[in-house]
């Protein structure tokens, strides 16, 4: 059982005609690409949507449907990666006791927290583990697999009580020191150039590993344009589906992120 994520924006890239043939590459570029996306679109399929494989590499209909719903609960790649993880390992758990979704009970989880502790989590890591299953379950119920959430059973102690992260103040580093992590950590290795440029743009920016994922390069201005806008930087626009909490903003890019970008 494995999970996977899809990564739509392979379906802009053209092979060499020699991998499957120059007739079957000329009629995907001119036909079968944009019935691919068109079909992602009209399924409902995003990046953010993770999908279970069975062992036999065929997709797991059920629990992918369940994890769709759960994705639509969550906000942005980086968190449904986690939580779907978090997820994947629970019914890992289950099925090798030959328990299915639809019968879990409080005991069952027990034992599973039993398992978890006992793998040297740390109390704070268990209670954010603990929530995204609990979100889990939701989206179980909202498929019509079940009508309670076993999680939130009152005999069942399922957070760690007082557990709490360590207050410390936040580390920095100076711009001379990110430059030089840049410069001579980043540059390094086949895609040094892309490595530098998009530590520029979420340096430039603030904005989120998704926000920053998501810049298209038609996205990305013309000389021209760049020399039209007066001041430093200029604005970009930032996808309500990829922001954070799914509230889309205005950032600006300094003009020396772009050229790096460029």
């Amino acid at each position: 059982m494995d999970l996977v994520f899809t990564r739509s924006e392979l379906l802009d890239v053209n092979l060499p005609e020699e991998v499957l043939g120059k007739r079957f590459e000329d009629a995907w570029r001119s036909t079968f690409r944009a019935a691919a996306k068109r079909a992602l679109v009209t399924a409902g399929v995003d990046d953010r949507v993770s999908f279970i494989l069975a062992a036999d590499g065929t997709i797991d209909s059920d629990l992918t449907s369940v994890l769709r719903t759960f994705s639509g609960q969550t906000s942005g790649r980086t968190t449904m990666s986690s939580y779907g993880l978090h997820a994947v390992r629970l019914i890992r758990f289950l099925s090798e006791q030959g328990i299915g979704l639809e019968s879990v009970k409080p005991a069952d989880l027990a034992r599973y927290k039993r398992f978890r502790m006992g793998s040297g989590i740390e109390p704070i890591s268990w209670n954010s583990e603990a929530s995204a299953l609990k979100s889990f379950f939701d989206a179980v119920i909202l498929e019509g697999i079940r009508p309670d959430n076993p999680c939130s059973s009152p005999v069942l102690v399922w957070y760690n009580r007082g557990a709490q992260s360590s207050r410390q103040e936040p580390d920095f580093i100076t711009l001379k020191q990110f430059e030089r992590f840049r410069d001579e950590g980043l540059a390094f290795g086949r895609y040094g150039l892309r490595n530098i440029a998009f530590a520029n743009f979420l340096l430039m920016t603030a904005a989120r590993l998704d926000e920053g994922n998501d810049y298209g390069i038609a996205e990305l201005p013309d000389l021209q344009a760049v020399r039209d806008i007066p001041g430093r930087s200029i604005p970009h626009a930032i996808r309500p589906d990829v922001a954070k909490g799914y509230k889309g903003r205005i950032v600006r890019i300094s003009k020396t992120a772009l050229d790096s970008m460029r």
